[in-house]
């Protein structure tokens, strides 16, 4: 077991062993919300097998998808909120069956000061999960909502995986906006004979077309 998490997480196996032992691996079923916003944090959380997606609500039910984390990678809010004691700021929840590893704040404030492979960790995953709020934050403020649709399409939507299957609802959270929006863009693109619509399904007709489209915005 432990070589297992040593081969996900490498900082594990510079632990002394009595401090491995502490580490509590626990199993989150697909669709429960481990966290939500408000909620004490007393643990940092690291993604063993899985997904967990962080998203922010407001009080109209606007959803807004902060990051997803994978195998191999830290909640960077947990770490944030285990280590100042303040309420965790989003909603955590697990997108597959989950695998967790915690680690009780008090074991990770000694643990930073004394095991440079982990604080190597906490670094790098701080400063890859800024970067990428970032550029969510220039997006959501910066860039029209019809850019950020057909750069999710184009991202998507490959030569080699021309149809994807995600609802309007769900795009509409991954993008940080309304399904009524989406359902919007989505018909004018079918419409233009860019992409054709069928129930919890997409699929690119023209890239060309799409990518035209891009340039034109």
């Amino acid at each position: 077991m432990e070589n297992e998490r040593s081969m996900v997480f490498p900082f594990v196996h510079s632990l002394p062993e009595e401090s491995q032992k502490k580490i509590i691996q626990t199993e989150v079923k697909k669709g429960t919300t481990m966290l939500w916003d408000g909620d004490t944090c007393e643990y940092a959380t690291f993604v063993y097998k899985g997904e967990v997606r962080v998203h922010k609500a407001n009080k109209n039910g606007r959803v807004v998808n902060l990051y997803k984390v994978l195998p191999g990678e830290a909640c960077i809010l947990t770490i944030t909120s285990a280590l100042s004691s303040q309420p965790y700021p989003a909603s955590a929840e697990a997108l597959k069956d989950t695998s967790l590893l915690l680690i009780h704040k008090h074991d990770l404030k000694e643990w930073l000061s004394e095991y440079p492979q982990l604080q190597e960790v906490v670094y790098q995953h701080t400063a890859k999960r800024f970067i990428s709020m970032m550029a969510l934050f220039d997006d959501l403020l910066f860039k029209k909502i019809d850019e950020r649709v057909i750069e999710f399409l184009l991202d998507r939507l490959t030569e080699d995986e021309n149809s994807i299957a995600i609802t309007h609802d769900e795009m509409a959270i991954e993008l940080g906006t309304v399904r009524e929006v989406i359902s919007r863009i989505l018909k004018s693109l079918e419409k233009a004979k860019i992409l054709s619509l069928s129930r919890g399904k997409i699929q690119l007709i023209n890239r060309l077309a799409l990518e035209e489209k891009m340039t034109n915005l």
